[in-house]
């Protein structure tokens, strides 16, 4: 049986409540309505479904944001 690689064990849809994202699509359903989403939580959920189970830490988002410019700073 060949391996699976990093690709194959990311869901292609997720599934929070009743709420679905399709990552592929990049879009989120509340039931059958959708859910307008900007480019910024897109690329949130997109970061988030490929670390299913993780803590994302706050330089990690900033960093996979592209705003790596400023220093990311912890709450305190």
């Amino acid at each position: 049986m060949p391996e699976k690689n990093e690709a194959d064990l990311v869901p292609k849809v997720l599934h929070l409540g009743g709420i679905r994202y399709d990552i592929d699509r990049g879009e989120m359903w509340e039931g059958e309505t959708p859910v307008r989403l900007t480019a910024t939580e897109n690329q949130l959920m997109k970061i988030f479904a490929a670390c299913p189970g993780e803590a994302v830490s706050r330089a990690k988002l900033v960093e996979d944001l592209g705003r790596d410019r400023g220093q990311a700073q912890e709450r305190a």
